[in-house]
């Protein structure tokens, strides 16, 4: 999850004009990635209920070409019935809407662990830095 929502906030940023190694920067030295998955969040999904919403287009929902062959791809390659056989069986859309509440619920639960970790993370950078700025004196 850490790589696509670095990812993510990586691509916003080089598509808003700006270039990798300035997000970089900001992200690693200073301290943007302390708010990650909140910044993640509420740039892509906004609300739970728009994450729950969209993952559900993205699995069951047919969309165009290119996504359905590749969804067809990395879930049926995986030995696993695709969502939409699932919403044709009587009664089955409850196994895709739950995994979509359950990413949707993921998604609060990163921005909860987070909020809860902020200190420790603020102590860690700051170290980082210190050891950072030890090792350029060295050079």
């Amino acid at each position: 999850m850490l790589e696509d929502v670095d990812g993510y906030l990586l691509a916003k940023h080089v598509a808003g004009g700006g270039n990798v190694v300035d997000w970089m920067k900001a992200h690693y030295n200073n301290g943007g990635a302390l708010t990650r998955f909140r910044s993640h969040f509420d740039r892509r999904w906004e609300n739970a209920t728009n994450a729950r919403a969209i993952c559900w287009d993205i699995l069951a929902v047919p969309s165009d070409v290119t996504v359905d062959a590749a969804r067809l791809a990395l879930i049926t390659g995986a030995g696993v019935a695709l969502p939409t056989d699932y919403v044709l069986v009587p009664g089955n859309t409850e196994k895709p809407a739950q995994f979509c509440q359950g990413f949707s619920d993921r998604q609060l639960a990163l921005i909860g662990l987070e909020n809860s970790l902020a200190a420790k993370y603020k102590e860690n950078l700051a170290v980082y830095r210190k050891q950072a700025a030890q090792r350029a004196a060295a050079r």
